[in-house]
This record gives C-alpha cells, structure tokens and sequence, in this order.
C-alpha cells in the first residue's frame, strides 16, 4: 500500500470540541470500514482551518471513495514518497 497525505479545509476544526472530533472520527472509521481493507486511516493533524490525514490505501480513488462516504472535502491528495526522521539523522 502507498502512504497518503489528504489536506482538507473545513472551517473552524481547530475550534471543535473531543466530541466534535471524536463524531468526525468515527463517520471516517465507518467509511473506512464500508471500503473495506484496502485503506487504513492512521491519524489526522488539526490546525485552525484545515486537517492534515494520513492513510495506508492501494491507490487514490479509495481516498476519493472515502471522502465521498464520509462527506469529506478533499483539496489536495499527496503521495507521500519517503519518512525522515531525526533517528535517522545520526
């Protein structure tokens, strides 16, 4: 599976509270789970007006799929290429 980074812009998430959030999350895993083991959600950021995803899936239109499930906007989907950290730094 390839790594994914979805950029979505929803308005004030940075101002929603745990179950604000928590009912976002679950509407994602029930998405997640109508799609089936070709995708994974493994965490999201939440800044002021935007949330940073990232997924596990076999290719781009599951997280298309996933976003239409979940009434999801998308504005940018990016393969994530590589993972560097500072462990690999030394």
């Amino acid at each position: 599976m390839k790594t994914y980074l979805i950029e979505r812009t929803i308005p004030e998430i940075g101002n929603s509270s745990k179950e604000q959030l928590k009912q976002i999350s679950q509407k994602s895993c029930k998405a997640v789970g109508e799609i089936g083991s070709n995708i994974h959600w493994l965490h999201s950021y939440i800044v002021k007006n935007k949330v940073y995803c990232v997924y596990k899936a076999m290719n781009k239109k599951l997280i298309k799929e996933h976003a239409v499930k979940g009434g999801f906007p998308i504005d940018v989907i990016y393969e994530l290429k590589e993972t560097i950290s500072p462990e690999i730094s030394s």
